[in-house]
């Protein structure tokens, strides 16, 4: 993009126009800041990974690596190991409260 508008400017100069009113410069933004490139199988890697929506993100993170990389499947599996752990924590505060619940009642035999 860059290219064809210094190219159109360029020649509407040459051809005696005011082509350097229309100069732009384009900067190209990332959606995924380069500093997640870190350590390959790290994981921050792993967790930039999962947040990539595009190929252009993933390719730029695993470095070209291919789809079947450990960090790729890792990262498929990251969001289902996370609600694991989020269903185990609900279920060990389910488990206190009712121990405690218990531990207030009075045994049958007294």
């Amino acid at each position: 993009m860059q290219f064809a508008n210094t190219l159109s400017c360029d020649l509407l100069i040459a051809r005696g126009f005011k082509g350097e009113l229309l100069k732009a410069e384009i900067k190209k933004k990332s959606k995924v800041p380069w500093a997640l490139m870190t350590v390959a199988h790290s994981r921050e890697q792993v967790e930039a990974l999962v947040k990539a929506s595009t190929h252009g993100e993933i390719f730029a993170l695993t470095g070209g690596e291919h789809f079947t990389s450990d960090d790729m499947f890792k990262a498929a599996d990251l969001p289902l190991q996370k609600a694991q752990i989020a269903a185990m924590k609900r279920g060990k505060s389910r488990g206190r409260l009712g121990l405690r619940g218990r531990q207030r009642q009075r045994p049958f035999w007294k």
